[in-house]
């Protein structure tokens, strides 16, 4: 199902999406895709589609916040800092990202560190020029 959703994706030009989320239901695998440019991952110009586990089609497609919000003007101006110290007690990142994230109706250049915990992650976004934590997600 992967291997159709990124077929599918470059063949209607969609180049450097990075899956970002995936959801196996009986029938279907949903995926969320999102943009890297310069080193920044997009989120705010995020694609889904939907994968048929049986006959391998698209069943669902859309890229509305991608055609609203897609830009090429952006970069990650230093990389990746250390956050270790920033994450909650407990939690150690399996990922972090640069990226633009929508946070309360605002794009903000953030980190974004993926921790795992439990059976699920945690996202906690950290603002990329203050190093403060400012939203997290579970």
């Amino acid at each position: 199902a992967h291997k159709k959703a990124v077929e599918f994706l470059k063949i209607h030009g969609f180049e450097n999406m990075i899956e970002f989320y995936r959801k196996q239901e009986m029938f279907t695998v949903r995926f969320i895709f999102m943009p890297e440019i310069n080193g920044v991952m997009l989120m705010t110009s995020d694609i889904e589609i939907e994968i048929c586990l049986a006959s391998g089609k698209v069943t669902y497609f859309n890229a509305e916040d991608y055609i609203r919000r897609y830009r090429t003007d952006i970069s990650a101006p230093n990389g990746i800092p250390d956050i270790s110290i920033l994450l909650p007690y407990g939690l150690t990142a399996e990922k972090n990202v640069v990226c633009l994230a929508d946070i309360d109706g605002r794009e903000k250049l953030c980190i974004l560190a993926v921790c795992p915990f439990e059976n699920n992650n945690v996202y906690i976004f950290i603002d990329y020029y203050n190093m403060k934590t400012i939203k997290t997600v579970m």
